[in-house]
């Protein structure tokens, strides 16, 4: 994963100041040009570690999804999470937007028009096997949800769905396949 800080960590008795880190209007800072976070040292237990450095970074996300209103409220829901967020209408846009904006996760919807999103999943795992990609699907079909997993996809998220468990579930993609040596 090669998610980027959105802005410095600045020790406070030995926390990072998330609020800060995040660039949230209500820490007081103005996020312009990210500095990098080399040589910070966070410590803790692994798993406390590895959750504060998934968070304490700027993930890209391409969300992948044809209805505007959905594609608005989810867009809006993940920049509120910290993520920088990536949209594609269909499934040839999206895959233009991974070679050009190389996300570091994806969220797809199942029906998209033109380019479904089974084929976009395809490609992805042949072309693109590290990014994790989480599945929309609107249809009420178990089987065919499932068979994204045998596919590659990380998960699915059943529409409509509760933006705490998409974002539990985003995390935990995230946190599958984030590598603090990168």
């Amino acid at each position: 994963m090669d998610c980027q800080p959105r802005a410095p960590a600045k020790a406070q008795g030995g926390e990072l100041v998330l609020g800060r880190l995040l660039g949230r209007a209500d820490a007081g800072v103005a996020v312009a040009d990210p500095p990098s976070l080399s040589g910070v040292q966070i410590s803790g237990s692994p798993e406390g570690c590895r959750t504060l450095l998934t968070v304490a970074t700027l993930c890209r996300i391409l969300l992948v999804e044809d209805e505007r209103e959905i594609r608005d409220l989810l867009t809006e829901h993940l920049e509120r999470e910290g993520y920088a967020v990536i949209q594609a209408v269909d499934g040839e846009r999206a895959l233009h937007s991974i070679t050009d904006e190389r996300p570091d996760l994806i969220l797809l919807d199942i029906m998209l028009p033109g380019l479904n999103g089974l084929e976009v999943l395809r490609r992805v795992r042949r072309d693109h096997p590290k990014i994790p990609v989480i599945m929309l699907t609107g249809i009420n079909d178990e089987v065919l949800a499932r068979s994204t997993l045998k596919m590659g996809a990380v998960d699915y998220v059943q529409k409509p769905f509760d933006p705490r468990h998409l974002s539990r579930v985003v995390l935990a993609a995230i946190g599958k396949t984030f590598d603090p040596r990168r």
